[in-house]
């Protein structure tokens, strides 16, 4: 394949108003040319994992588990993204860029929603901004000349010094100008998918002698030590996919995997802050939650955009079955589903956060256990049937105390917050036996109020939300809670469970207030004055070429389709 070509592949991974006509979007991305995506390690998103026996084990004591069934962590734990493009490179998936507006060409107003909008570039102009060139050594011959964002230069030097390591050793991988590229704002024909040659953090190397195979079979002329060189400086290669192989591509893993990397700030937010005021409505395909079920809402299936997982007491065991309607598909279909291996103790509460350094969000269990508080984490990895050693805290057990979790202090660790009515205290995760924050709350906001945690301000520090009757109270993580910002919003008349997400990709918390009925409420952060339901939606929506069907991948069929 020549540079002209070009080419890179993705191995694996009111109510809102519905359009006329049914939207055909794809389930599993299919490989076209030199391009390539299917999700969530070759599944479709929709596909269920199996189940654990359903008899659980008993225990007198509800937090007497064994000691770790769960893998050990995963990957560097740090509040760095992960950018893996794939699990055949030493560490789990992490999150997939967002959908353009268009197939092919992308154009400088083109905007990127979500995490790589916030790490990369809020739009493709933004992305040009922040192109620097640089050389690959190429022995006697003229360096190669290659554009790669500015946040992947020090991965990009890193590879660099390698390859001149090698090089005063004598080794030398000549390389083609003519079939090196780097920088291509376009999507990943035939699809909407943007690729990561289009935002600066991919190199395609001598693609006529290290061929694309969708078939799998390794066709390279790449020595080890030059694969080395980027590998051991934080880049996936093509030709450790696990079911097709591009040996010509490196993609950057993200600054997790790069040792020493400087710490960024999220791209400065293009979108004012609003009242929340904007309001899209949609019934998931779970429907209405089950007796005692928990309604969360968490990016179960990497895509960037929050799912809305219900979590729920098994009859008969009282173990816990996880399930999600993935944002993908507009919450019509769902994601696999997972049962935990043990009881929740009574009284216990259900967050999810990242516990396992892999980036996706785990099932944590918090609750009483005599005077004190314990907490298990059961692992997004394994499908929320391991866990992760059961952690007892020296947290005083607070009767209707609110957890929550969120990374207070950036070390990307989740810390544990526990509001009892009029103190707000986060205690350091992941042995929560330090107060990081000890602060009484507004004197308004007391325990009929509800909270959650979210970005506000698109600073990447957690702010929190509690929610009155009347109005919203945002309390400013950067300033240490100590600044807080009274809103006017129609979402206190809302009922329901109060999360946080970013729906509409911008980087500010938009709330969502999940009904009895299962019907999830989401209101803007943002002023998104002018712009359709759909396309507030467009950068995680998945809607070419192949239809998909209501309830797809759901256990069970409880609600016929709209």
């Amino acid at each position: 394949m020549s540079h002209e070509l070009w080419a890179v592949s993705y191995e694996q991974d009111g109510r809102v108003k519905r359009l006329p006509g049914r939207y055909a979007w794809l389930v599993v991305a299919v490989a076209v040319g030199a391009c390539s995506w299917t999700p969530l390690d070759g599944s479709t998103t929709t596909a269920p994992t199996s189940s654990p026996p359903t008899t659980a084990p008993r225990q007198a004591d509800p937090w007497d588990l064994p000691d770790h069934e769960a893998p050990p962590v995963l990957g560097p734990v740090g509040s760095l993204p992960s950018l893996n493009e794939s699990a055949g490179c030493d560490a789990p998936q992490g999150v997939r860029g967002p959908y353009a507006t268009v197939e092919g060409g992308i154009v400088d107003t083109e905007a990127l929603g979500g995490p790589w909008g916030a790490y990369l570039g809020r739009d493709m102009a933004e992305i040009r901004d922040h192109l620097v060139p640089m050389e690959l050594p190429n022995g006697d011959q003229d360096p190669v000349t290659v554009f790669v964002h500015e946040r992947a230069v020090d991965a990009l030097q890193a590879v660099i010094d390698h390859l001149v390591r090698e090089q005063q050793r004598g080794h030398v991988y000549p390389l083609d100008p003519w079939a090196t590229s780097s920088f291509n704002p376009r999507t990943i024909p035939p699809k909407r998918y943007v690729s990561f040659h289009a935002v600066g953090i991919a190199i395609d190397v001598n693609s006529l002698t290290n061929p694309y195979r969708e078939d799998n079979v390794l066709v390279t002329d790449m020595p080890a030590w030059f694969v080395a060189a980027w590998t051991e400086a934080g880049w996936c290669w093509g030709g450790s996919w696990q079911d097709i192989k591009d040996p010509m591509h490196f993609s950057w893993k993200g600054p997790r995997y790069t040792p020493g990397y400087p710490q960024y700030p999220p791209m400065p937010v293009r979108t004012p802050a609003d009242s929340f005021r904007r309001v899209l409505t949609f019934d998931t395909a779970l429907g209405e939650p089950g007796s005692g079920a928990t309604t969360l809402i968490a990016d179960v299936d990497r895509d960037g955009a929050g799912d809305v997982v219900v979590v729920t007491p098994q009859p008969g065991t009282g173990r816990l079955g996880v399930q999600a309607a993935v944002a993908i598909h507009q919450f019509d279909t769902c994601w696999r589903d997972g049962l935990t291996a043990y009881s929740a103790p009574e009284g216990a509460a259900l967050l999810m956060a990242d516990a396992d350094g892999d980036d996706r969000p785990d099932l944590w269990v918090v609750g009483p256990n005599g005077g004190e508080t314990s907490l298990v984490v059961y692992t997004h990895a394994s499908g929320y049937t391991d866990h992760l050693p059961v952690v007892r805290t020296s947290i005083p057990a607070i009767s209707g105390a609110v957890d929550l979790a969120d990374d207070v202090d950036g070390d990307g660790v989740a810390d544990l917050w526990v509001i009892d009515p009029g103190v707000l205290t986060v205690w350091a995760g992941p042995r929560f036996d330090t107060a990081l924050v000890e602060m009484a709350l507004p004197a308004a906001v007391d325990g009929s109020w509800r909270f959650t945690t979210g970005d506000r301000g698109g600073d990447g520090i957690p702010d929190l939300f509690a929610l009155g009757s009347e109005r919203l109270v945002v309390l400013d993580g950067a300033g240490g809670f100590s600044a807080a910002e009274e809103v006017a919003t129609p979402a206190a008349a809302q009922p329901g469970a109060l999360r946080a997400g970013d729906l509409d990709g911008d980087g500010r918390a938009d709330l969502y207030l999940v009904a009895d009925d299962g019907a999830v409420t989401v209101f803007l952060g943002g002023d998104r004055s002018g712009v359709t339901d759909m396309s507030l939606m467009s950068w995680f929506l998945e809607h070419d070429d192949q239809p998909w069907e209501y309830r797809q991948g759901c256990p069970f069929d409880s609600h016929a389709p709209r």
